[in-house]
């Protein structure tokens, strides 16, 4: 039975195979999934989250003003699985980042951009360049629905479009890669687009993914993944 493997599995081989990490943050950790698994592979991981429920050691609450609750400088790589398309102030979080890594540090932003065709939280296209307008929006999700585009449900639509509609529109900021690439530069960060290389480790075992996804296509398939240095002090 072929299977991808999950964005987690994949950071976790590229952190463990290509960097020597001492300590690590998952910025926007959600529940520490992944902080865990790295921790149990010998990885010194932390994690950091808007909204986090259970604080630990290794698991911290940002503030409302998406400070980092780490010291200058702590960390040697960055991870952010599927976050920065919900972050409203990417300055601010660019600026964190910048605040916490270590001189030379990289990391690895996995994100859909507005580049990104399909809307993977409502597993829909096109719906997301919607959010301005929002008549259209929901007729577009009742059509794709009754098309069948979209997830199998298991409440009635009008609620189910009701909840993601809310959701889309309060909680998602999507961004081009020009945009993106301008925050990081203007801060110090060397950024490079690296996602056909993530997402062909991914997808390895499906022969028509492989074919679907080339430097030109992945980003407007399934997403972005940067690889970010900072190169300097501000």
């Amino acid at each position: 039975m072929l299977k991808s493997l999950t964005n987690y599995e994949l950071i976790k081989n590229i952190c463990k195979k290509n960097y020597d990490i001492e300590t690590m943050l998952d910025y926007g950790c959600g529940t520490g999934e992944l902080v865990y698994q790295l921790n149990k592979i010998g990885i010194c991981a932390y994690g950091c989250d808007i909204a986090v429920t259970k604080k630990d050691d290794k698991i911290q609450r940002m503030k409302n003003n998406f400070t980092i609750p780490f010291d200058d400088e702590y960390f040697d790589f960055v991870t952010s699985n599927q976050v920065l398309e919900h972050v409203e102030n990417l300055e601010v979080a660019v600026r964190e980042l910048f605040r916490v890594m270590k001189p030379g540090a990289k990391g690895l932003l996995i994100c859909p951009t507005l580049e990104t065709v399909f809307e993977w939280h409502v597993y829909m296209p096109f719906v997301h360049y919607l959010n301005k307008m929002p008549k259209i929006q929901m007729f577009c999700m009742y059509l794709f629905l009754f098309i069948r585009i979209g997830p199998k449900i298991g409440k009635s639509k009008d609620r189910w479009i009701s909840e993601k509609q809310h959701f889309l529109q309060k909680f998602t900021y999507y961004r081009s890669c020009r945009i993106i690439r301008q925050n990081f530069n203007n801060k110090g960060f060397k950024i490079q687009s690296v996602e056909h290389t993530f997402y062909a480790k991914k997808f390895a075992s499906y022969p028509i993914m492989r074919f679907l996804l080339n430097k030109y296509t992945t980003r407007y398939l399934v997403g972005s993944v940067f690889l970010i240095e900072k190169l300097h002090r501000e």
